[in-house]
């Protein structure tokens, strides 16, 4: 009774962080898991619902692995996949979703945040479009296709995110990423909408997710959502004066060793095309981020709180505020990794002084930057 007990409460904790009902919640080991609920569940929904037709799945490029690998093991299976390129600042839009949908589409798989760019993607718009083609599915007496499902792993603590005005239908969560404990996560699923379950057993988590649920994990996983919750303005605040600071540090150390920044370092990301001055002059990119904290700090301070200081974030740049990535032109990420007290790579990959997939198609830098952008770049994180 006790352990059921801590289930709900956890379950009305992380309901209340994204701004849905306990009920659409489905608690899992991580956010690969819910990643591989909503995708594969999707899959065969769509060959129950419509026999004989080829799905179809839209995604990105710079998707986490958790996303990539499974649309590559569908699409050994006869799946249709479809791979989204993105700008040069890691940026898809709904203009490119609409261009590739078709009418066996029946996923859209669209990552909120980007670890290593920082890019925010407009979620909503993209949302917008697939409802569309949602209602016009049901209007022919179909069921609603395509789903969109996001991955919202990385965005999850650092700035707000709700359910409801991302329109999604499946949303996953990592419970580590928001400093719960590693093995647990959780897939939001909207009411109304269907997945078929890819793994069975007992009916625990409404007959979504079968085997006895880990109490204490998702004991964790509640907790770090409600301390996210009542933090999240402190956090965002403090994440792009902490950014800011240290990529003036960097700026300032450069000009004290004669460097040329525009020959020297690039800012990746969304970021970086923010002001139109950045992409041949780092330093403008450096200004606007301190602009940023300051115009955030004032945001919060003046008593209009988080949910304003982080839509500013979110809908005027376009960028976590916890992440900055840079590429040093020429320089190895071993030697950097030696010299700063700092996170080079990918926190998610076993080898993180390599280029990572995701920011080789975000990276305009020369080639030979690379040895010195890996996934780049420098992060920091609010630990």
């Amino acid at each position: 009774y006790e352990a059921k007990k801590t289930v709900s409460k956890a379950r009305d904790q992380c309901a209340a962080l994204l701004g849905c009902t306990p009920e659409t919640i489905i608690f899992t080991s991580g956010g690969t898991e819910s990643n591989n609920q909503a995708i594969m569940g999707c899959v065969e929904l769509f060959r129950a619902k419509r026999p004989g037709a080829t799905p179809h799945i839209v995604t990105v490029a710079t998707e986490h692995p958790a996303v990539l690998e499974v649309c590559e093991a569908l699409s050994a299976q006869g799946v249709s996949v479809t791979v989204l390129p993105v700008s040069t600042s890691g940026m898809v839009t709904a203009e490119d979703v609409a261009y590739v949908l078709t009418p066996s589409t029946c996923l859209v798989c669209v990552m909120l945040a980007n670890n290593e760019s920082g890019t925010v993607v407009d979620i909503p718009a993209i949302s917008a479009l697939v409802h569309t083609y949602q209602e016009e599915t049901e209007a022919k007496g179909g069921y609603p296709f395509p789903h969109m499902h996001v991955d919202a792993a990385q965005a999850v603590g650092k700035v707000p995110v709700s359910v409801s005005a991302l329109g999604c239908d499946t949303l996953s969560v990592a419970g580590h990423k928001l400093y719960a404990p590693k093995g647990v996560g959780l897939l939001y699923l909207r009411p109304g909408r269907d997945l078929v379950n890819i793994m069975h057993g007992a009916g625990q988590e409404g007959g979504r997710r079968p085997g006895t649920e880990n109490t204490v994990l998702i004991a964790g996983l509640g907790t770090a959502c409600e301390v996210a919750r009542a933090e999240l303005g402190d956090r965002v605040v403090e994440a792009a004066v902490l950014t800011a600071a240290f990529a003036e540090g960097i700026a300032t150390t450069l000009r004290q060793g004669g460097r040329d920044m525009a020959e020297t370092c690039r800012v990746n990301g969304h970021m970086a095309s923010y002001l139109s001055a950045s992409v041949d002059a780092p330093e403008g990119v450096l200004h606007a981020l301190t602009e940023r904290a300051q115009q955030l700090a004032s945001v919060y301070a003046g008593g209009e709180g988080a949910e304003d200081a982080c839509r500013y974030l979110c809908s005027s740049l376009c960028c976590l505020p916890n992440t900055l990535s840079l590429s040093f032109q020429g320089v190895e990420a071993e030697a950097i990794i030696s010299a700063v007290s700092d996170k080079v790579g990918s926190c998610c990959l076993p080898f993180p002084l390599f280029s990572s997939h995701r920011s080789d198609h975000v990276r305009w830098t020369p080639p030979d930057a690379q040895q010195g952008a890996g996934p780049q770049g420098m992060h920091i994180l609010l630990h």
